[in-house]
This record gives structure tokens, C-alpha cells and sequence, in this order.
């Protein structure tokens, strides 16, 4: 190898490191990569007025709730966005199923795809071959929402991820629908990678596979098929395919 390749080679490695650097301080700035529309930014105890009404954090475990991760710290009469903003950053993101790259599951219908407002995931067998397989948060984040909703929707978890700073924070949900089992509640605080649930069929109205979401703005209503228009969500696959864990650490 001649002096000219050497040089060649250190020049590429120089550029490499400080692009992701680069790429790394977008992000944690609220900017998305190649393109994609990045999350608003959440100011300060935004969600206070939001939150009234809702379930506080004191409250206890139903039931059917089984007690999988640790709650943050959050005094009693904290909101939600408390939670939240004592949580952990994130540190990138992994897909919902066949963690950490969706290995063994493909994309049954894509985002927009006939007005489809997220990504449904299917094991490679199709049918109802994944019914009780794991789902897994994405990221680290709190869960927000963790209940049954109903209709076309079924059991539903919406988990609030922090993908900013302490500081500066700038919130994403991620929404995993159609459960057949949930294992965490409002409140909870999750890693990436942690088994939230496991694939279901909304109490029988569809085949079994999972419905997921990424939008930028939380409490936004469900609406009734996951179909339609909406300026707040994102393509999820495009969205963690551009911020995976290795431009985070």
C-alpha cells in the first residue's frame, strides 16, 4: 500500500466519524434525516392542561395489568409530561417485532398505502401464525395510554419517547395496535426492546398481526380504521430506519 492509498484511507475515516457527529447532533436537535419531517419541538409542562382528568399518577394497578418495568420517579399530582420529562432520553430505535431489525416478520401494508396511517406487521407465515408473538418498544420512552379501545382497534399502547434532550425536549409517540395481551400501564417507563405485548387480532376482527404507528404530537384521537389523513404521523419504517441505536452512541 503506497503513501497516496494511506492517505486516501485516513481521509475516509476522518469523514465518516465527524458525519456522524454530524448526524448524531441533528437528530438530538430535532432535525430527521434524508428528508424525513422532524417531531415538533414540546416545550416545558405542555401537557398539564391536557392531562386533566386523567388518571394520576398514584394510581393503582388493575387487575388484568401485569407489572413489568419500573416507574419513574414522579410526586403525587405530577402529569404525565412530568413522567415523561424524567424519563430516558432515547438512544435510538428498533423495530416493534423480530427485534432488533424485524427478522421474520415483513410489512403487510405500508404507510399511505390506500390511506393507511401506519405499518402492519405480519410473521412470514401470514395468517394468524404470529398470534402471541412479542412486541417491543421501540425506545426508550413512558407509557402514556395502555387500554382497550375497542371496535377495529382492540388493546392499544401508545408509549411517549423523549428523542431531544432533558433540556430541550422533543417528544414522538409510538402506537401498537390490535393486542392481544398488554403488559404495561400508564406510567410505566420502558427501554428499548422491553416485550410491551404480544400480536393479536383485536378480539377476532382481523388476522393476527400489528398494527404500529410513529406520530409526532400525543393525545391525538385515534379516529376509527387507522385510515385516512393526518399532518402528525410518520412513516415508521423510514423514521427508524434513520435513527438506529448506532448514531445515537
Amino acid at each position: 500500500m503506497n503513501k497516496l492509498e494511506v492517505k486516501v484511507i485516513i481521509a475516509l475515516i476522518v469523514f465518516v466519524y465527524f458525519y456522524m457527529l454530524w448526524e448524531k447532533n441533528r437528530v438530538r436537535n430535532g432535525y430527521a434525516s434524508y428528508g424525513e419531517r422532524a417531531p415538533r419541538y414540546v416545550p416545558d409542562r405542555m401537557w398539564e392542561e391536557e392531562d386533566e382528568g386523567r388518571t394520576p399518577p398514584s394510581a393503582k394497578y388493575e387487575p388484568r395489568y401485569e407489572r413489568r418495568f419500573e416507574r419513574p420517579p414522579a410526586p403525587n399530582g405530577t402529569s404525565v409530561g412530568d413522567w415523561i420529562l424524567n424519563a430516558a432520553v432515547t438512544d435510538g430505535f428498533d423495530f416493534p417485532v423480530g427485534k432488533p431489525d424485524g427478522t421474520g416478520y415483513y410489512i403487510a401494508q405500508g404507510f399511505l398505502q390506500s390511506g393507511h396511517q401506519g405499518e402492519d406487521w405480519n410473521g412470514i407465515s401470514a395468517g394468524n401464525s404470529d398470534l402471541g408473538d412479542p412486541v417491543y418498544a421501540v425506545a426508550n420512552g413512558v407509557v402514556y395510554e395502555s387500554r382497550n379501545n375497542g371496535g377495529n382497534w382492540g388493546n392499544v399502547v401508545r408509549i411517549a419517547h423523549n428523542i431531544g434532550t432533558k433540556d430541550r425536549p422533543i417528544i414522538l409517540e409510538s402506537l401498537y395496535a390490535h393486542l392481544d395481551t398488554m403488559f404495561v400501564r400508564k406510567g410505566d417507563q420502558v427501554r428499548r426492546g422491553d416485550n410491551i405485548g404480544a400480536i393479536g387480532t383485536a378480539n377476532g376482527r382481523h388476522n393476527a398481526h400489528l398494527h404500529f404507528e410513529l406520530r409526532d404530537q400525543l393525545y391525538k384521537e385515534l379516529g376509527s380504521t387507522g385510515y385516512g389523513s393526518s399532518e402528525y404521523n410518520l412513516s415508521p419504517t423510514a423514521f427508524i430506519s434513520d435513527h438506529r441505536p448506532r448514531w445515537f452512541n
